[in-house]
């Protein structure tokens, strides 16, 4: 949204932003599933810097156990533990941290974990306890 404010503060009319729309158009949200198992969810969006975004939130993967000790598995790659930030993994490391908003990430500690991992939207993220 801050991109279509900053337009229409430089005066912008709000025609041209679109077609007006007379109620609101609700999307499909995909919700994470928890199983005996662990946490089955899947890949939301790919960021600019090739970090996954997922639908996992940081309140169902606490409720599974130790974020040190949990297992997440996306793109055939098993990564062991959560860090709280990149500064806990080493340059080049494929990790599991969550973002801003409380959703699991998977990232590449400098590089794109998207094209290291050839997946994106839609694919299959899972969550265990180790």
């Amino acid at each position: 949204m801050a991109p279509v404010a900053a337009h229409l503060g430089k005066g912008l009319s709000p025609s041209k932003l679109g077609s007006r729309r007379d109620s609101i158009v609700m999307l499909d949200w995909p919700e994470p599933v928890r199983s005996p198992s662990g946490i089955a969810g899947e890949i939301l969006y790919v960021d600019s810097f090739g970090n996954l975004i997922t639908n996992i939130g940081r309140d169902i993967v606490d409720a599974i156990g130790n974020s040190g000790k949990l297992v997440v598995d996306c793109g055939g790659r098993q990564i062991r533990g959560v860090v709280s930030t990149y500064g806990g993994a080493m340059e080049g490391e494929i990790v599991a941290l969550f973002d801003s908003q409380g959703r699991l990430e998977v990232a590449k500690v400098g590089g794109s974990a998207a094209r290291e991992l050839h997946i994106g939207v839609g694919e299959q993220v899972s969550v265990s306890a180790d």
